[in-house]
């Protein structure tokens, strides 16, 4: 299974797992040490975190506890840091940058993620990846519906790196991985909704 996080303040931190069929199967809230525990109890090959791009690597607050628990899973579970793009580890932490990849998808302007608009777009836009989202899941909190999406596009990058369908973007101060987005038409979708709903 694949993991995506995103801080979201203080101890706590917003997560999305995903199985091999890119469905989320959970999205919940949860402590570091809950976190901890997740990883004790479940079965996760890779874990995705959103990184800051637009300042310099480390330097926000977000960007170090990233690292810190980054180095703390290796310490506690061995995952490692995904550092190019041939690293293939049992158990890997990977970088992603969420809005690139929404840039991707949408190909047109996006609205700020914290209008309604905004929320609205990237959510009508998900299906179109392959996502599978129940989005009765999503709060009507539009700030924790913004980091839960964050979260989703983070689960489906540890998932894009798990089926080696990822770019891997790398410049003087950073390297990180983007899902590669291939548009599933609505038919396609549809029909393997009916035979899932069949089963």
């Amino acid at each position: 299974m694949y993991l995506g996080v995103e801080y979201l303040k203080s101890n706590l931190f917003l997560t999305s797992i995903m199985d091999d069929n890119a469905k989320v199967i959970q999205l919940s809230q949860y402590t570091y040490e809950g976190l901890l525990h997740l990883l004790d109890h479940r079965d996760i090959s890779v874990i995705s975190f959103n990184y800051d791009f637009n300042v310099k690597f480390g330097s926000s607050l977000s960007n170090r506890v990233v690292k810190n628990i980054s180095s703390k899973l290796f310490e506690y579970f061995d995952y490692r840091v995904v550092e190019s793009r041939n690293d293939s580890y049992e158990k890997a932490i990977i970088y992603s940058d969420v809005e690139e990849f929404f840039r991707k998808v949408i190909r047109k302007d996006l609205i700020d993620e914290d209008t309604p608009e905004g929320l609205e777009q990237r959510i009508y836009n998900l299906p179109k990846t392959g996502i599978k989202l129940n989005r009765n899941w999503i709060s009507k909190d539009r700030k924790v519906a913004v980091k839960q999406l964050n979260a989703v596009i983070l689960s489906f990058a540890a998932y894009s790196y798990g089926v080696r369908n990822f770019d891997f973007i790398t410049d003087e101060n950073s390297f990180y991985i983007i899902p590669k987005y291939r548009y599933i038409s609505k038919a396609k979708r549809e029909q393997e909704e009916l035979s899932n709903n069949s089963t």
